[in-house]
């Protein structure tokens, strides 16, 4: 009498973790798809010199994208180019700049 309870929670465990893995792969494959085509685009990402603008802009550059990155100080800035330029899909076809900025000073612009 029980061999057809078990059987119950072995077909649905089945079918959520197949119903789980579609709805994980329908959202992964919704964040990742870029949505804006950025070849050949001048792209200009404040806050580029380190952290999540960082990977933003290595992820434009990987794109194709031409990348200006905005931040306070420049020895890192400097650094985050190099970074960004090792990231971009044709480097030598691609600019990359970067500006010394705070952005929340309109006088420092």
């Amino acid at each position: 009498m029980e061999d057809w309870r078990v059987a119950l929670v072995t077909v649905f465990s089945v079918l959520g973790g197949i119903l789980g893995a579609g709805i994980i792969n329908e959202i992964y494959l919704r964040l990742s798809a870029p949505a804006v085509d950025v070849r050949d685009k001048h792209c200009y990402v404040t806050g580029g010199s380190q952290g999540l603008g960082k990977s933003i802009a290595e992820d434009l550059a990987r794109r194709g994208a031409h990348v200006t990155i905005v931040a306070r100080r420049e020895a890192i800035l400097k650094e985050a180019l190099e970074d960004i330029k090792n990231a971009a899909a044709n480097p030598k076809q691609q600019q990359f700049e970067y500006i010394v900025a705070d952005v929340t000073d309109a006088d420092s612009a």
